[in-house]
C-alpha cells in the first residue's frame, strides 16, 4: 500500500446515525490536512507577497516592521497579516501542551534553541517575562532571522450551568507569532539558508519594474501604434536585464535547488535569444497579433 497522509480515513455518514465528536473531528482533520497538503505540495511554501522585514530606529529606539503580506507555512497554514511594527521583545517558551517538534525535544520536553517573540507597543506584559527594547542589549538583532510561527492554542469552553452544557468543548485559537531565531540554529529547523543569502550580493540583485503599457491619446490610434507601444517596452536591453537578473538569482539559490537544477535553466533557455524577433525586425504578423502575451510573460517573470 502506498503511504498516505496522517488523516487517511474519513467517516461517511448514513441516515439516523448517531454522530460522535470523533466522527466530526475525523472529517475536519481529513479536510483540513487535504487543504494544507494542497498548499505545500502543489502551491509551495514561503512568502507569496509582501512580508518584508525592515529595521530602523526612531526616538523610542530600534524597531522592526513586517510589511503587509501573505505566506504559506511549512505545514500548509495560510498567513495573512497587515503591516506590523515591533519595538520590544521577550523570550518565547515553546514548551506547550501542543509541541512543535522543530522547536521542542518532545521526549525530554525541552526547548532545542533560544527563541524571542517580537512585541508591539501597548501589549500586555507578563511580569514573569518582561519586555525589552529591541535596542537592548546593543547589537541584539545581529545574526538573527525573523520567523512567522502559526500557533494553535486550545481553550476549554467552561460555560456549563447545572441544567445545560451546550457550550462544552474546546475552541482552537490560531495565533500568528513573529519570532527571532539565531541564524546558526536554522539548521535545527531543517531550513537550508546558504551563507550567500546574508551577503550583500542578495540585496544587490537588480529590482526590475515592468513598465505599464500605454498608448498616448494624442493622435488616431492604429493597430501598429499598439504593437509599437508594446515593443518599445520589451526592448533588447530590458529583456537582457531580466535574463541576467534571473541567472544571478539562480546562483544565489543554487545550493537549495542544485539537485533539481544543476545548471542555470535561464541561460539554457536564452530568453533574450528567444524574444530577439521583437527588436531585430523579423517579427511576423502572427507574433504581432499576440504581442500582448509576450508582454504578459515578461510581466510574470
Amino acid at each position: 500500500m502506498i503511504p498516505s497522509a496522517i488523516n487517511s480515513d474519513y467517516p461517511k455518514f448514513v441516515p439516523n446515525q448517531v454522530l460522535t465528536s470523533d466522527n466530526l473531528n475525523d472529517l475536519f482533520g481529513f479536510l483540513d490536512e487535504q487543504q494544507r497538503i494542497t498548499r505545500t505540495n502543489l502551491l509551495g511554501i514561503g512568502i507569496v507577497c509582501g512580508l518584508q522585514v525592515k529595521t530602523g530606529s526612531d526616538a523610542n529606539g530600534s524597531f522592526i516592521t513586517i510589511t503587509k503580506g501573505t505566506g504559506v507555512t511549512s505545514r500548509g497554514f495560510l498567513v495573512t497579516v497587515p503591516e506590523i511594527t515591533f519595538h520590544q521583545y521577550n523570550s518565547f517558551n515553546a514548551v506547550h501542551p501542543e509541541y512543535y517538534d522543530r522547536f521542542v525535544d518532545i521526549g525530554a520536553k525541552t526547548q532545542k534553541m533560544p527563541l524571542w517573540e517580537l512585541k508591539q507597543l501597548g501589549e500586555v506584559e507578563d511580569p514573569d517575562n518582561p519586555f525589552k527594547a529591541l535596542s537592548q542589549p546593543s547589537g541584539f538583532l545581529s545574526n538573527k532571522v525573523v520567523l512567522l510561527f502559526v500557533e494553535l492554542l486550545e481553550t476549554s469552553n467552561k460555560n456549563c450551568d447545572p441544567g445545560s452544557c451546550d457550550d462544552k468543548g474546546i475552541t482552537v485559537n490560531v495565533n500568528f507569532r513573529a519570532l527571532l531565531i539565531l541564524k546558526s540554529d536554522l539548521e535545527l529547523l531543517n531550513v537550508a539558508v546558504p551563507d550567500c543569502f546574508s551577503s550583500p550580493s542578495f540585496n544587490a540583485l537588480a529590482e526590475i519594474v515592468m513598465p505599464r503599457w500605454d498608448v498616448k491619446n494624442n493622435a488616431p490610434v492604429h493597430a501598429d501604434d499598439i504593437t509599437e507601444s508594446y515593443r518599445k517596452i520589451m526592448s533588447g536591453s530590458f529583456i537582457s536585464q531580466v535574463q541576467t537578473t534571473l541567472s544571478e538569482a539562480y546562483k544565489l539559490f543554487k545550493p537549495v535547488i542544485l539537485d533539481e537544477y544543476p545548471t542555470d535553466p535561464f541561460a539554457e533557455f536564452n530568453l533574450a535569444g528567444q524574444l530577439a524577433f521583437l527588436n531585430n525586425g523579423t517579427i511576423n504578423a502572427e507574433q504581432r497579433l499576440h504581442i500582448q502575451y509576450f508582454y504578459d510573460l515578461l510581466s510574470d517573470l
